[in-house]
């Protein structure tokens, strides 16, 4: 396949939001024939290349900071005929979406005027009658924007991400009436969510607010997609297994550096929420603006990471690691630049990372004819140790569409959103238009078509985006829709070995209320700097380990304690609602 710089950029700008882009917050709609007209500013350049998306063991790092918990896999939603609620209206209707434009589409000559031509935008509004009015923003003013809209009281029907941008999040949005509390309308108006809902407890659980309302049409995503991936073909040179524990991991990157030269077998950068080690030593990565959290053995209180015996161990593994030259000699200087550019230049062997990196071509941009990248389990302490502060399974996924409470339309804009969970919503949205970019196999499964796996100068996840649901839509995102453009037995297998062990047992569920939210963030933002700033120093040794206590100590001056209360007001909340 043909690579050019624009594809390597928008591929590593797009790994960013496909591990989680955020929410926005929604705004009251004015009646549809009041609608604001559909200006909007051109996206900004594209930007440098982002990181490579964090660890699964990491929430996302869009639309929620609260963690999503592991749950068994379940049946499928049961089957509802929504088939009355379509069409809509009897005659076409306008209604107005404040959207936002991002960036890459521009790479890939998506204009502003095509967004309309998207299978699943004609479909969405052939079915219900509906012609919709963008009202488009870039990424860099969108959420500037809509809070300008909101101010003025210029209101759309939808605002994509709205929850997220509006201060106080779902509470203070539905309490203002800027956006509109879904939950008594699920039921007669948008029944295939509410059975998606029903049918995944943590998925509602992640997005009702402390006050009990939903305000977001959210992705769900069926799959976890994320873990450590090594170069097997070294680890073969080397003569030695798969790592399964974090004294494995020591010895192949031992092994790797002194046998083969390998400058940086094991890679992080700055943020140190991108070593996939933390859940080994059973600690939750730490966020990166703030203290990282999850339940205790008990499964009932909640504890700082930072507080238990297993971080320091990893500060000390990594700082140990970091001394002996088996990890990026120079992580504090590559925040922005993402992990491939490493793994295909040789110079690393171990990361975090999705299946995007499993992809072909490897062998070709790396110049070694044996390159093999592969996923494996999540190294642990002990060799088959349970992961309980990761997901087997998805959740929450990147994106969002609220209901402004001012709209003119409420029954009418759920009933329509709700047509994205329906089977043909379904459909389209993950596959597109049969005969175009996907057809049927022998077994009934669908395939994507030579024009989305085969296109010389567009990878095929960014030409699944283009046919199917733009980045931006809510949708089911399911794994075939994700094996579908998988070509190479890396891919195929990624998903299975990611999920091995996971429990997720231990992650940290619940929202605080807007006031609680407030008091975190006065409390928490100089708790969460330190903390990070600190801890790179641990790593680094500018800072002994043997001073971990008083730092700590400095962290509880400052109201560490304050925030696990916050925090487990929360979580208690969560415990009596389930």
């Amino acid at each position: 396949m043909k690579k050019t710089l624009c594809i390597l950029l928008s591929i590593a700008m797009l790994l960013g939001l496909m591990a989680g882009c955020g929410s926005t917050t929604p705004a009251s709609s004015a009646p549809a024939d009041t609608a604001p007209a559909a200006s909007a500013e051109e996206p900004a350049p594209a930007e440098e290349p982002a990181e490579e998306p964090a660890p699964a063991e990491e929430p996302a790092e869009e639309p929620a900071e609260t963690p999503e918990s592991a749950e068994e896999p379940v049946e499928a939603p049961e089957a509802v005929d929504s088939s009355t609620l379509y069409p809509i209206f009897d005659e076409p209707t306008t209604l107005s979406i404040c959207w936002m434009f991002h960036n890459f589409l521009s790479m890939f000559n998506v204009t502003q005027q095509a967004i309309g031509d998207i299978p699943t935008f004609a479909r969405w509004q052939e079915a219900t009658n509906v012609k919709l009015d963008f009202v488009l923003y870039g990424e860099e003013t969108y959420s500037s924007n809509i809070q300008l809209l909101w101010a003025s009281g210029d209101y759309c029907d939808f605002f994509c991400n709205g929850e997220q941008n509006y201060t106080g999040g779902g509470d203070a949005a539905v309490n203002d009436e800027v956006l509109l509390d879904l939950v008594p309308y699920l039921a007669d108006y948008a029944p295939d969510y509410k059975a998606l809902l029903d049918a995944h407890p943590d998925f509602r659980s992640d997005l009702t607010s402390s006050d009990g309302y939903i305000t977001s049409f959210s992705e769900w995503t069926e799959y976890s997609d994320g873990g450590v991936a090594m170069r097997k073909d070294w680890l073969d040179q080397v003569g030695l297994d798969t790592p399964a524990t974090m004294d494995d991991v020591w010895a192949v990157a031992e092994a790797w550096k002194n046998d083969l030269g390998i400058r940086n077998p094991v890679m992080w950068n700055a943020d140190l929420s991108s070593f996939f080690g933390w859940n080994a030593f059973g600690v939750s990565a730490p966020g990166r603006n703030d203290v990282p959290w999850q339940i205790d053995e008990d499964g009932k209180t909640v504890v700082c990471s930072m507080k238990l015996p297993g971080y320091k161990e990893c500060l000390q593994w990594m700082h140990d690691a970091f001394q002996a030259g088996l990890v990026t000699d120079d992580f504090m200087n590559v925040m922005n630049i993402a992990f491939d550019e490493y793994i295909y230049s040789n110079q690393t062997g171990m990361v975090s990372t999705n299946s995007q990196l499993l992809a072909g071509g490897g062998a070709e941009r790396s110049g070694q004819p044996s390159y093999d990248l592969r996923a494996i389990r999540d190294p642990m302490k002990v060799a088959g140790e349970e992961n309980t502060l990761a997901k087997a399974t998805g959740g929450v996924g990147a994106s969002a569409i609220a209901v402004s409470a001012q709209t003119k339309y409420p029954e009418e804009c759920v009933s329509f959103m709700n047509w994205l969970y329906t089977p043909d919503g379904i459909l389209v949205s993950c596959f597109g238009e049969e005969g175009d970019s996907f057809y049927y196999d022998e077994n009934g499964t669908p395939k994507y078509t030579e024009k989305i796996l085969d296109d010389p100068n567009i990878p095929s996840f960014v030409m699944v985006f283009l046919n199917t649901a733009l980045v931006g839509t809510p949708y089911v995102n399911t794994t075939e829709r994700k094996m579908a453009t998988f070509t190479t037995e890396a891919e195929m297998e990624c998903m299975d070995i990611w999920a091995e062990g996971r429990t997720g047992t231990n992650i940290l569920l619940g929202k605080n209320t807007a006031e609680e939210t407030s008091q975190y963030s006065q409390i928490g933002s100089d708790i969460g700097t330190a903390a990070a700033e600190q801890s790179l120093r641990f790593v680094t040794g500018d800072r002994p380990l043997d001073e971990y206590d008083s730092f700590i100590a400095d962290l509880e001056r400052m109201g560490l304690d304050d925030l696990r209360e916050i925090r487990q007001a929360a979580y208690d909340r969560y415990l009596e609602s389930n």
